[in-house]
């Protein structure tokens, strides 16, 4: 079943930690809320990480976090 999930949520599912998370939605994961509330839907979740055609703004997002 999809479900709305929270950060937390994510982070379990996907092994990831919050950095990358945030990485991901600078990079354009869909999300909706603000502040200490932030819902992903999984079946958008999934839809981004199998389709995402955003791969160089993601690497250049990491990057520019890393000053790579």
């Amino acid at each position: 079943m999809l479900k709305d999930m929270r950060s937390r949520d994510v982070i379990k599912m996907f092994d990831i930690s919050k950095q990358t998370l945030f990485n991901w939605r600078k990079a354009g994961l869909p999300f909706s809320g603000s502040g200490q509330m932030l819902l992903y839907d999984e079946k958008e979740v999934r839809h981004w990480l199998d389709h995402r055609d955003n791969a160089d703004k993601v690497k250049e997002v990491i990057e520019s976090n890393y000053d790579v």
